[in-house]
């Protein structure tokens, strides 16, 4: 098996043969996929800082300097986006993290989710505006702008590249799923990761916690006012201030205990009305199946005979 396949989820549960050891038990069978997730992790996170290193050295020898152009400054920068997100997302919430995220973990995952995803349609439309230029397409003349993607009909009769197109077909219906489910840009809705889910005892300890938590901040914001009513205004001023820092204090412990709560699902969520999509083995996936378009671009461009 190629390293390029041993990108894919289901090729790694092949190779390792690790389908022998499957039992249609959902959690006894939990260890094995998560040694394969975490296996694609780690070969992803890999193969996109290699094609980082790819793209750039490509745009140093292609002749076109458009092409050139969008390779150094448009696919590889993307990709580097890519892979400081990816890796940020597999330390942060491995395959096997049950411990849910606290605030400050969903907010930068959640950046990171959307930077993939965001470039990886990014680095198909580099990809898109390189090839245009480097088989001597003018975009807006012999092209419309709007029609410049390599899986665009136009684009393809426009551009003699059929070599590319034939190599780039087994993507199309990827790409077209990415576009649908997992696309953040402009006029979507943006990603985001789901810190927790509860189950009924969780949920009434959850609960616990926010009331606590909403009697804390109904304390402490009159605090101030009603202790400087006292004459000795610069003892109670130390006064509410030794007394507005216990009180933070606890809060900063109950919202930490209330971050505690439930189980990490490893989910992660587009349009609140669609179903939300696991982030292990997808994230990957879209991410392998974007490296594999990407090589296919660069050795059709790196040949470049119109055809």
């Amino acid at each position: 098996m190629s390293s390029d396949q041993r990108l894919q989820f289901d090729a790694i549960l092949a190779s390792e043969n690790l389908h022998a050891f499957l039992t249609d038990d959902k959690d006894r069978d939990r260890w094995i996929y998560q040694n394969a997730e975490e296996m694609q992790a780690l070969l992803v996170i890999d193969a996109t800082l290699r094609l980082v290193h790819d793209a750039v050295a490509l745009s140093a020898t292609i002749d076109a300097t458009e092409a050139a152009f969008y390779l150094r400054h448009g696919v590889g920068r993307r990709l580097k986006f890519i892979w400081h997100a990816l890796r940020r997302i597999y330390y942060t919430a491995p395959p096997q993290r049950e411990r849910p995220l606290d605030t400050n973990e969903v907010e930068d995952l959640s950046v990171d989710l959307n930077v993939i995803y965001i470039n990886v349609r990014g680095v198909v439309d580099n990809f898109s505006w390189a090839v245009a230029n480097a088989f001597g397409a003018v975009p807006g003349r012999e092209l419309k702008l709007q029609s410049i993607d390599i899986f665009n009909a136009a684009f393809q009769a426009a551009i003699p590249a059929r070599s590319l197109y034939a190599a780039c077909e087994p993507f199309k219906a990827w790409y077209r799923a990415v576009k649908l489910l997992r696309d953040p840009s402009a006029h979507r809705i943006p990603l985001s990761v789901v810190p927790a889910v509860l189950d009924v005892g969780a949920t009434a300890e959850y609960a616990r916690y926010e009331s606590l938590l909403k009697e804390r901040w109904i304390e402490i914001t009159p605090l101030l006012s009603e202790e400087t009513k006292s004459s000795d205004i610069a003892e109670t001023t130390a006064s509410a201030t030794r007394i507005h820092g216990q009180l933070l204090e606890e809060i900063a412990r109950l919202q930490s205990a209330r971050d505690r709560v439930g189980r990490f699902p490893s989910l992660f969520v587009h349009h609140p009305n669609e179903p939300a999509m696991t982030i292990y083995p997808t994230i990957f996936e879209d991410v392998a199946q974007l490296i594999l378009f990407s090589k296919q671009c660069l050795a059709n461009l790196a040949a470049r005979r119109p055809d």
